[in-house]
């Protein structure tokens, strides 16, 4: 077992035999020492662990969500598991972009979604952990971070970047989410939802492993124009950055069961991106930023982000 693998497992043992999940029966998993594998010990099923992280893809055929929409407009459906995987391998999620704009951009995005974590959060499972931001932001505080990904790449680049005992990397479909029931604090999917084929079942899935009182953080552009363009290989339309979906207030109801209450805030103007004001706002603290941005959305519109903050509601005692 290598360094990493040891700092993932070290003292943690405990805790991730009491919150993972079996993706394909969702039985729980126990590490078998000798093998180095998380087993589930009535189907033999079992899945490995790789640069200290944990590869939790379902070991049934691979059964993705269909996509209604485009299989009804284009007559296929987007195998979004291999597309992914390429994704990854293409881009390079932890390089900062190039451009001072986007990176205020960013920091002012992850502000927002740190401020509508709860502070007694300590488990938080970030879908979809890119850079691992999160992982960065709130292991120096002491949380324990779930860096999740559906490709390979990117977990492992999270734990090389922010090796710790609190920090678990892992390789796993939303839709298998191998998460017992209940077993979460908080978790953050930034940027995701636009993605995934079925965002009802995305949010269902993830709801179902908070713990009363949980909180899930969505961010996704806010009203999206969603463009497309003709892909050069299938001679199809293929939407443009692979986003499946738009989001604002009118239509989020949709897709959130009605036990979970929910709030949202629409942020982030786009006449002060296009203005470049960052070269003078990007010294406000977060709390002044935040004000003039707000001003600016109620004068003249157009927010450019969408938070979603939902709550998972509290045991109801006897």
């Amino acid at each position: 077992m290598n360094v990493l693998e040891r700092l993932t497992f070290t003292g943690m043992q405990t805790l991730l035999e009491s919150i993972l999940a079996d993706p394909g029966t969702g039985g729980r998993l126990q590490w078998d020492a000798g093998a180095k594998h998380w087993i589930n010990p009535l189907s033999f099923a079992a899945y490995s662990v790789k640069e200290g992280v944990i590869d939790l893809r379902p070991k049934i055929p691979f059964v993705q969500p269909q996509l209604p929409e485009l299989h009804r407009r284009y007559g296929s459906t987007f195998q979004y598991l291999e597309h992914y995987q390429r994704d990854a391998e293409v881009f390079d999620y932890t390089e900062p972009p190039a451009d001072a704009a986007t990176r205020h951009e960013n920091r002012r995005l992850h502000q927002r979604i740190l401020e509508a974590l709860p502070q007694k959060a300590e488990l938080v499972l970030d879908v979809g952990c890119g850079n691992a931001w999160l992982a960065e932001a709130l292991l120096p505080k002491g949380k324990t971070v779930l860096s999740m990904d559906i490709s390979t790449a990117n977990p492992q680049k999270a734990l090389q970047r922010f090796p710790s005992e609190r920090h678990i990397g892992l390789v796993a479909d939303a839709y298998h989410l191998p998460i017992l029931p209940g077993s979460l604090d908080a978790i953050v999917a930034s940027e995701i939802m636009e993605h995934v084929p079925d965002p009802k079942l995305f949010i269902e899935k993830l709801t179902d492993a908070l713990k009363p009182g949980g909180v899930l953080v969505i961010t996704t552009p806010y009203d999206e124009q969603r463009q497309y363009h003709l892909c050069v290989h299938c001679n199809r339309p293929t939407p443009s950055h692979a986003h499946l979906h738009s989001f604002s207030e009118a239509n989020i109801g949709e897709f959130i069961p009605e036990s979970i209450g929910y709030e949202t805030r629409a942020f982030h103007n786009t006449y002060l991106l296009r203005l470049k004001s960052h070269l003078v706002f990007r010294w406000l603290p977060h709390w002044a930023w935040k004000v003039k941005d707000a001003a600016w959305n109620n004068l003249f519109g157009k927010p450019t982000r969408f938070l979603v903050r939902l709550t998972r509601p509290e045991a109801k005692s006897l």
